[in-house]
C-alpha cells in the first residue's frame, strides 16, 4: 500500500488457502485483510441470524447494553459514579479485527470524540426517563444523533458481542485447519493473526448480520418503517416544514423530538425499527463488494497490458490507462471475431445480391 491507496488487496481466503468454500458454506464473510469493506454489523439482525453462535451474541448484546441502561437509570447527575460507569461500558473504540467500516486502505478506522458518547448517554437517559428500559435502545442512536453513523453502531455492537465472534472464528479455524494462536485479550481464544498487524487477530462475521447501512443510520429506511404509523407521521410533521428541504441533522432532530413526546410514541418507533432490518444481499450486490472479491480472487493476468507505461498516480492517469486497456481489448476482440462475426475489412469484398 502507498498512502491511502489500496495497491494489492488480498482476501482471508487467499492468505489462508482452501478456505473459500468453507467460508461460503458457513455463511461467513470473506474479508479483505488490508482494507475495510463498507459493510457494518447491524445489531437488529443478530437475533434472526442463521449462525448458531448468534443466539449467544444476541444475549451478550442485550446484557451489555442492559448494564449501561441500568447505570443510567440509577444516575442522578452527569458525571456521578453511575454515569461514569455507563460511559466506560459504551466503548466507541474502532474494531479493526473484523475489517469492516470506512477505513479505506487500512483497517484502523478513525477516532471519535467524547462528545458523541456523551450525546448517546444523554439521549439514552432521556428515553429511560420516559419509562423505556429495553437495552436495544442504545443500538438505535444513529436514528437520533448526528455523528453516530453506521461505523459507530457497528463498533458498539462488535464490542458487545466480542465473545461470540471469537468463538465462531475459533471454531471455523479449527474445522478448516487455519493457523491460529492464543490471544489473551480475546477471551484466550485461538485466532488467526492479521498479517498487516500480527498483534491483532482476524474476527470472522456472519454474512446475514451485515448491512451496507444499519437501519438506524439509514434515514430512508427509518422513514419507511416509522411513517406507516399515522400518529408518528403526524407528530413528526408538526416539527418540520418541507421535509424535502431538511438536512439529515434536522430530520434526526425531528424524529428524536417525536420519539421523546411520550412512551407510546417511542415504543411505536422502536417496534417498527426492530422488525424491519434486512441484511446485505450478495446476489443483488449493489455496492459490487462480492463481485470485487471474485475479481481479486481470480486470474488478474487477464488485465495485464505488456509494455504499458504507468505514470504518476492520479485520476487522469487512471482514466488514460483504462481507455488504453479497453481499446486494446476491443481491438483484440474485433480481430479475433473477424469474418465469423460477419465483418469484412474491405466493403468491396461484400457478396453482391443475387
Amino acid at each position: 500500500m502507498t498512502g491511502r491507496k489500496l495497491v494489492r488487496p488480498y482476501l482471508f481466503s487467499q492468505v489462508f488457502k482452501g478456505t473459500a468454500t468453507d467460508l461460503d458454506k458457513a455463511g461467513l464473510f470473506d474479508p479483505v485483510l488490508n482494507s475495510d469493506s463498507k459493510l457494518f454489523i447491524d445489531p437488529l439482525l443478530i437475533e434472526g441470524s442463521d449462525n448458531p453462535h448468534m443466539a449467544a451474541a444476541y444475549k451478550q448484546l442485550r446484557e451489555h447494553f442492559a448494564k449501561a441502561t441500568k447505570l443510567l437509570s440509577a444516575s442522578r447527575a452527569v458525571n456521578d459514579p453511575a454515569w461514569k460507569a455507563a460511559r466506560r461500558i459504551l466503548d466507541l473504540g474502532e474494531r479493526s479485527e473484523t475489517c469492516l467500516g470506512y477505513g479505506g486502505s487500512s483497517t484502523s478506522g478513525s477516532g471519535r470524540s467524547e462528545e458523541v458518547r456523551e450525546r448517546i448517554l444523554e439521549t439514552t437517559k432521556q428515553i429511560i426517563e420516559l419509562g423505556e428500559n429495553n437495552p436495544e435502545i442504545i443500538s438505535l442512536m444513529g436514528m437520533f444523533e448526528e455523528g453516530v453513523g453506521p461505523d459507530t453502531i457497528s463498533d458498539l455492537t462488535t464490542f458487545a458481542i466480542l465473545p461470540a465472534l471469537c468463538a465462531l472464528t475459533e471454531e471455523f479455524c479449527k474445522k478448516s485447519g487455519v493457523p491460529a494462536r492464543r490471544f489473551k485479550d480475546y477471551f484466550d481464544a485461538e485466532l488467526p493473526e492479521n498479517p498487516i498487524d500480527p498483534s491483532k487477530p482476524i474476527l470472522l462475521v456472519p454474512q446475514d448480520i451485515l448491512r451496507d447501512l444499519p437501519l438506524a443510520a439509514d434515514w430512508s429506511d427509518v422513514a419507511r418503517v416509522t411513517f406507516e404509523n399515522e400518529k408518528i407521521r403526524d407528530a413528526f410533521n408538526s416539527f418540520v416544514g418541507l421535509i424535502s428541504q431538511m438536512t439529515l441533522t434536522e430530520k434526526k432532530d425531528a424524529i428524536k423530538k417525536t420519539a421523546l413526546l411520550s412512551l407510546d410514541h417511542f415504543r411505536a418507533i422502536l417496534d417498527a425499527v426492530l422488525g424491519s432490518s434486512d441484511s446485505y444481499d450478495p446476489k443483488a450486490d449493489p455496492l459490487n463488494l462480492y463481485r470485487f472479491r471474485e475479481m481479486i480472487a481470480g486470474d488478474l493476468s487477464v488485465f495485464a497490458q505488456p509494455g504499458l507505461n504507468v505514470g504518476k498516480p492520479s485520476s487522469a492517469e487512471l482514466q488514460r490507462l483504462v481507455l488504453i486497456i479497453v481499446a486494446s481489448k476491443h481491438s483484440l476482440r474485433t480481430t479475433t471475431c473477424g469474418n465469423s462475426c460477419g465483418m469484412k475489412k474491405n466493403p468491396s469484398e461484400r457478396r453482391p445480391r443475387s
